[in-house]
């Protein structure tokens, strides 16, 4: 077992190499992060941005679909139906993809 840094960001670095014989068996590198940022959710970090994303995604179709229903280019009940059918979609995938989350980091408050 070897502890060094790593050259690019001076983060510590624990190398462990296993012999058998004249062969290495085993070879392991762990890196560990600063105290600092042990505590940040990195699904956490990409929910959360996901979420963004879709927010940012509706309000932009939901600008769009105005603009065109103004410009009589679409109709307002196609528009109507259009619109409620893409966000009983993106309801239904976000609230599967919480509900994958929270069985996997066994949350007690459900879906």
């Amino acid at each position: 077992m070897w502890a060094t840094h790593s050259g690019a960001l001076g983060n510590k670095v624990l190398v462990r190499v296993g012999v058998a014989g004249d062969a290495v068996a085993r070879y392991a590198v762990e890196y560990q992060a600063p105290e600092k940022y042990k505590d940040i959710d990195s699904q956490l970090i990409s929910q959360i941005a996901t979420i963004i994303l879709y927010v940012a995604a509706i309000l932009l179709m939901i600008v769009i679909a105005v603009k065109r229903i103004r410009s009589f280019e679409i109709g307002f009940k196609l528009a109507g139906v259009i619109g409620g059918l893409a966000a009983i979609l993106v309801a239904v995938q976000l609230s599967l993809r919480f509900h994958r989350a929270s069985q996997r980091k066994n949350w007690s408050g459900g879906w």
